[in-house]
Order: C-alpha cells, then structure tokens, then sequence
C-alpha cells in the first residue's frame, strides 16, 4: 500500500500500542511522494520512523497543500474553465 503522511501517521499509532512488534513494517510511502499535504512531513531517522507525538495521529494538516490538491479547488475549476474556453 502506497499511503501518505495521514495514512503512515495512523499506522505508526496503532503499531506504537503493541507491546511487541515481531514482524517488519514498511511506512515509507511519503518518502515516495512529490507532496503530501502535511504542515510536517513525517521524520526518518535511523532506519526507522519517528512517531509523531501531537494530539490526534500527531499530524497536522497543511490547509494550503490541502486546497491546492482538492479536485474541486479553485485552480481546478480555473484550469477546466480555460480548457473549455
């Protein structure tokens, strides 16, 4: 599975309250992404992930990211506009 910030940061939650993790994981898909829509991108270190710690998942959104990817933002109706045009 390929998810981004939000996805990794909700299984790096439920993966930190198991008291032991015996198999290996893999949330690297962020670091595969051009852009998420995170404040904070998710950090690496180690060879490993650190556990955001803010309430919630311990993510934030970046609402700027977020409007420009939305499919019925403003530069997508502008952009459909001028291809009709």
């Amino acid at each position: 599975m390929l998810e981004a910030g939000v996805g990794t940061a909700a299984s790096a939650q439920l993966c930190a309250t198991l008291p032991a993790l015996t198999w290996g994981t893999e949330l690297f898909g962020p670091l595969l992404l051009t852009a998420d829509i995170l404040a904070e991108p998710i950090a690496y270190r180690d060879f490993g992930m650190v556990v955001p710690a803010g309430p919630g998942l311990g993510v934030m959104l970046d609402e700027e990211a977020v409007a420009f990817h939305r499919l019925d933002g403003p530069q997508r109706r502008a952009s459909a506009s001028a291809s009709r045009g």
